[in-house]
């Protein structure tokens, strides 16, 4: 089975993005390569990853619509939600609550009570804030460094 996944040229904004905000993206393969539904960023300057989701928010043509930045709990700031710049808190559908469980987010614990591990996320609206408000919330979401 296929999986739709955003394309190759968003993925490598994405990465580009993330470079610029210090950043390291990783995205693994699987053995029949095909690509994976998440991309996870990593830096000292982070207490755990943060994931990209690939697998969301895209319209019927594969166009980047809504981008799903999930943190663990731990990490996520309610200041950081800035819908005049295209960010916004997420909502599970079925939940109604910004509380979200996914194989993806391993990176940040291992399943306990026999369910994945939770994340929140943030939305970003990729026509109205796109790269910039990424950007933003990615250099927002890492601590200062101390010297």
């Amino acid at each position: 089975m296929s999986i739709k996944t955003i394309s190759l040229a968003d993925e490598a904004q994405l990465s580009s993005i993330a470079t610029t905000a210090k950043l390291t993206p990783y995205g693994k393969h699987t053995s029949t390569e095909m690509r994976v539904r998440i991309i996870e960023l990593k830096s000292d300057r982070l207490l755990l990853p943060i994931v990209l989701h690939k697998d969301v928010g895209l319209a019927n043509d594969g166009t980047l619509v809504t981008l799903s930045v999930a943190v663990d709990p731990s990490m996520y700031r309610h200041e950081l939600v800035c819908e005049s710049s295209g960010i916004r808190a997420g909502r599970n559908a079925r939940t109604q609550e910004n509380l979200f469980r996914h194989s993806g987010y391993r990176v940040f614990a291992e399943p306990s009570d026999g369910r994945e591990p939770p994340g929140m996320r943030y939305q970003i609206d990729w026509k109205r804030g796109g790269p910039n408000a990424l950007l933003k919330l990615l250099k927002n979401l890492q601590v200062p460094m101390t010297n």
